[in-house]
C-alpha cells in the first residue's frame, strides 16, 4: 500500500511529456528570483467534463456535485515557485460544496510539468443552469494567468448504459497529511466512437470535501479501449474506436489527502455516459454507497531547540523538528514559527532538511514577525522533517521567546517554544577569587571586556559588602581611558569593540578581627541601565601568627666543655604574612659562644641580619671575637665569653601559612 501512497503524490505533482508521474520538480539556483515575473509562466485549462449530471426524472435525488479539473502546465522553461490557484465564476446556484476551499496552494512546478487542481462543486436541481468557471494561478509577483470553463446542468436518464458501480474499497490509514485512496470499479456496454466517459468518485452534497482533498486519480484495471490502463489524472474520457459486448470495466482509483482530524465522511461515486444523442448516469447510483473515509489522527509532534541559547547578541540558530511516529507517510503544508520582536530572519542554515529547492516559498533575508516555509514536503512512516535556520539577536538584554508551528491541510499539527536569553555583552573578571589582607592600604584589579562588535561605554563601580561588617573602604578606581570620575568608587569608561581592559580598585582595610569581605566591580551600560555585569572576589582581613621553638643537642646531660648545638625553628601560622619580625636568644653565663657558628635556612625571599650583644641587649654592635671583651674566666681559641645575646632581623615579609614560611637559625656554645 507504501507504493500506491508514494503514487499518489508523484500524480499529484503532475505528468511528464509521456503521461508518467513526475516529482513537483526543484528549483534551479536563483530560482527564488527567476520567479519574480509579471505573471507566472502556465497555462491553464479545464480538463473535466462540461455536463453536471441531474436525474431526468427527479432532478433532486440524483447526483447533485461534482469535481471539476483545471490543468496547469509550467510552459516557462524554469521551475516556477510559490504558485497559487483559485477559482471564481460561480453562479445560478453552482459553487462550492462541502466546505471546499476556492484557493489551493500548489508550490512549485518543474519546467515542463503539468498538476491537476480539483474543486468540489454542487449545482441546483434545475437543468440548463450554467456558468463559467475561471481559474486564476498566481505566485508571489504581482499578475497572473486564468483559464476557463462553462459547466451547464444537463438531464440524464438513471441507466445501465450510463455505467453500473460494481464496488469501492478504501486503502489503509489515516493520519493528518496521509494520502488515501478511494478505488471504484465501473461497468459499462459496448461503446461507439465519440461516446464519452465521465467517471466521478463523488455525488453526494454531504462529502466533507473541506477535510479530504482530492489530488489526482489513476486508472489501475481496464478493459475499456477508450479508458487505458495507468491513465493518471483524467476522469473525462471520449471513444475513438467502436468497442462491442458488455463486461467492460476500469477500476479508478482516486486519492484523497487529509487535512482534518476526526472527521469522517462518505463517498457515493457514479458516471456518466454520452452514447450516441443521450445522456445516462449509473442505474445504481441510489442504491450503492461508497465506503466511509475515517476520521484521521494527528501524531506529529512538534520540537524546537536554539544554540546558542544565551549569548550578549548575533546570531543564533533555530532548530524545528517535526517528527512523524505513525505507520503511515504523510505530507505537511508549512511551518510558521513567530520571531519575537527584534529578531530578524537571516537564511536557511545546513544541515535543514526544509531548502529553497523543495519549498513552494521561504521567508527573505531580514524578514521579522512570522516566518512562512511552504511545502508541502513529504515526511515518512516514523520520519521526521527538520528545518534549521539562523535569525539575528538583538544587544537589547532580556528574554526572546519564539514559537515554531505546523500546518497540514486546516490542521495545526503542533507546536514548540525556544527562549533566547540575551545578555550584557561586558564582562568583570578579578584577577584572583581571594585576597588576604591585613589591616592597611589594598589594591585589587579587574579586567573589563567588551565582546560586543561594536563600542560600549560603561560606568564602573567598586563596591564592598555585607553591610554591617564592611572593613574594606574604596579610595578609587584607576584603569586606562577614565572619561568620567562620578565619585571615588565610579568611573566612566569607553570600550571598543572586541577589546578588555584592567582596572585597579583601590581600597583600605580597617583594623579587626579576622572576617571576609566582598569587593565588587560592576559594569553598568550607560545606553542600557539595565545591562550590569559584575565580578567579585573576597578579601580576608587576616593577621600573622609568628611561632618560635627551641631545641638542643645533645639534650641529655652533659659535662663541661661540651659543644650544644641550639636550634630556633620559626614560622607564620597565621593567614596574614608577617613583616619585620625578629627573632632574639639569650645565652646563659654558663655557655660560651662559638665564632662563626651561626647558620640559617629562610623562606624564599626573606633574608636576615645577625647581630650580637654583650650588655644584654643594651647595645648590638658587639663582633665576637674582636670587640674588647673582659670574660669572667679564661676562654678557649674560637670561642667567645662575652656573647649573652644573639638577635636575628628577617627583611622581607614572613608569607602566611607555616608549611611555606617555616625557618631556623642554629648557633653552638660551650659548657663552661
Amino acid at each position: 500500500m507504501a507504493v500506491w501512497v508514494a503514487l499518489a503524490l508523484s500524480m499529484w505533482a503532475g505528468n511528464g511529456a509521456h503521461g508518467m508521474p513526475v516529482g513537483r520538480g526543484v528549483p534551479a539556483a536563483g530560482s527564488e528570483a527567476a520567479s519574480v515575473r509579471r505573471a507566472p509562466g502556465v497555462s491553464v485549462a479545464m480538463v473535466s467534463a462540461a455536463d453536471l449530471t441531474l436525474d431526468s426524472n427527479s432532478p433532486c435525488t440524483g447526483p447533485q456535485a461534482t469535481y471539476v479539473a483545471f490543468r496547469v502546465t509550467n510552459t516557462s522553461g524554469t521551475t516556477q515557485t510559490n504558485l497559487r490557484a483559485g477559482i471564481t465564476g460561480f453562479a445560478g446556484g453552482i459553487t462550492l460544496a462541502g466546505g471546499q476551499a476556492a484557493s489551493q496552494y500548489l508550490g512549485t512546478l518543474a519546467a515542463g510539468a503539468t498538476r491537476n487542481v480539483y474543486w468540489f462543486v454542487t449545482y441546483p436541481c434545475s437543468f440548463g443552469v450554467s456558468t463559467t468557471l475561471t481559474v486564476s494561478v498566481t505566485d508571489a509577483s504581482p499578475g497572473s494567468v486564468t483559464g476557463s470553463g462553462t459547466v451547464t446542468t444537463k438531464s440524464m436518464i438513471s441507466a445501465q448504459a450510463g455505467g453500473v458501480l460494481v464496488s469501492g474499497l478504501l486503502g489503509p490509514g489515516a493520519v493528518v497529511g496521509q494520502t488515501i485512496h478511494l478505488d471504484v470499479t465501473y461497468d459499462f456496454g459496448g461503446a461507439d466512437v465519440g461516446t464519452t466517459y465521465d467517471l466521478q468518485p463523488v455525488g453526494n452534497t454531504s462529502f466533507a470535501a473541506s477535510c479530504f482533498q482530492m489530488v489526482g486519480s489513476a486508472v489501475t484495471t481496464s478493459n475499456i479501449l477508450a479508458i487505458p490502463s495507468g491513465t493518471l489524472n483524467k476522469q473525462y474520457f471520449v471513444a475513438s474506436a467502436k468497442q462491442t459486448g458488455n463486461g467492460q470495466q476500469a477500476t479508478i482509483r482516486y486519492y484523497f489527502k487529509y487535512l482534518c482530524a476526526g472527521v469522517t465522511s462518505t463517498a457515493r461515486p457514479y458516471s456518466n455516459q454520452l452514447s450516441g444523442t443521450q445522456l445516462k448516469y449509473s442505474s445504481n447510483y441510489e442504491t450503492f454507497v461508497g465506503p466511509t473515509l475515517p476520521g484521521a489522527t494527528n501524531p506529529f509532534t512538534v520540537a524546537k531547540s536554539v544554540t546558542p541559547s544565551t549569548l550578549s547578541g548575533g546570531t543564533v540558530t533555530y532548530t524545528v523538528t517535526i517528527s512523524n511516529p505513525s505507520t503511515f507517510a504523510a505530507e505537511i503544508d508549512s511551518i510558521a514559527d513567530v520571531l519575537p520582536g527584534g529578531v530578524s530572519y537571516t537564511a536557511i542554515a545546513a544541515g535543514s532538511g526544509v531548502t529553497a529547492a523543495n519549498s513552494g516559498s521561504v521567508p527573505a533575508a531580514s524578514s521579522t514577525g512570522t516566518l512562512k516555509f511552504r511545502g508541502p514536503w513529504a515526511i515518512a512512516a516514523a520520519g521526521s522533517l527538520v528545518l534549521r535556520y539562523t535569525a539575528s539577536v538583538p544587544t537589547t538584554i532580556g528574554q526572546y521567546v519564539n514559537t515554531a508551528s505546523a500546518v497540514a491541510g486546516t490542521t495545526t499539527l503542533g507546536s514548540a517554544t525556544a527562549t533566547v536569553t540575551v545578555v550584557y555583552g561586558v564582562t568583570v573578571t578579578p584577577l584572583r577569587t581571594l585576597d588576604r589582607r591585613i589591616p592597611g592600604a589594598a589594591a585589587d584589579t579587574f579586567t573589563v571586556t567588551n565582546a560586543y562588535g561594536t563600542a560600549e561605554t560603561a560606568d564602573l563601580l567598586a563596591g564592598a559588602a555585607p553591610a554591617g561588617t564592611t572593613f574594606a573602604t574604596i579610595d578609587s578606581v584607576t584603569g586606562p581611558g577614565i572619561t568620567t570620575r562620578v565619585r571615588p568608587d565610579s568611573v566612566r569608561i569607553p570600550l571598543a569593540a572586541g577589546t578588555s581592559g584592567s582596572f585597579v580598585v583601590w581600597f583600605r582595610v580597617a583594623a579587626g578581627p579576622v572576617v571576609d569581605n566582598t569587593l565588587s566591580l560592576r559594569a553598568r551600560s550607560v545606553a542600557q541601565p539595565a545591562a550590569q555585569a559584575e565580578g567579585s572576589m573576597t578579601v580576608r582581613r587576616v593577621f600573622p601568627t609568628v611561632t618560635l621553638a627551641k631545641s638542643v643537642l645533645p639534650a641529655t646531660s652533659s659535662k663541661p666543655g661540651t659543644d650544644l648545638t641550639y636550634t630556633l625553628q620559626f614560622g607564620n601560622a597565621g593567614e596574614g604574612s608577617a613583616a619585620a619580625v625578629v627573632v632574639t636568644d639569650s645565652l646563659p653565663a654558663q655557655v660560651l659562644f662559638k665564632i662563626g657558628s651561626v647558620q640559617q635556612t629562610l623562606p624564599a625571599g626573606v633574608t636576615a641580619t645577625v647581630a650580637y650583644s654583650s650588655d644584654n641587649g643594651a647595645s648590638w654592635s658587639y663582633v665576637p671575637g674582636t670587640s674588647p671583651c673582659t670574660p669572667a674566666v679564661p676562654v678557649p681559641a674560637g670561642y667567645d665569653g662575652c656573647v649573652n645575646r644573639i638577635r636575628w632581623t628577617l627583611a622581607g615579609a614572613l608569607p602566611a601559612d607555616v608549611a611555606q614560611s617555616a625557618g631556623n637559625f642554629r648557633f653552638v656554645a660551650r659548657i663552661r
